[in-house]
């Protein structure tokens, strides 16, 4: 099994269009968990956690509907 750090999820509530102030909710913390690979390839990684699988991908063209979470990277994550 690996460990993963994952981003906090925060829901932008408002932002006013020019000014640096801004409303958030945030709904989880940042947190390490442990997941296991699902699949693997140069675009993209699926893992899961606690049954949930997740798109890891740096590619913002990817778009798929069959997961209920993606997590947008700059890397690849890489097995090696």
């Amino acid at each position: 099994m690996y460990q993963i750090e994952l981003p906090e999820l925060k829901n932008l509530i408002y932002k006013n269009v020019g000014c640096k102030n801004k409303v958030e909710h945030l709904i989880v913390q940042s947190t390490k968990a442990s997941f296991n690979w699902v699949e693997s390839n140069r675009s993209y990684d699926v893992i899961q956690i606690n049954g949930t699988n997740i798109l890891v991908s740096s590619n913002k063209n990817i778009e798929n509907i069959e997961f209920e979470y993606v997590i947008r990277s700059n890397i690849n994550l890489n097995r090696g």
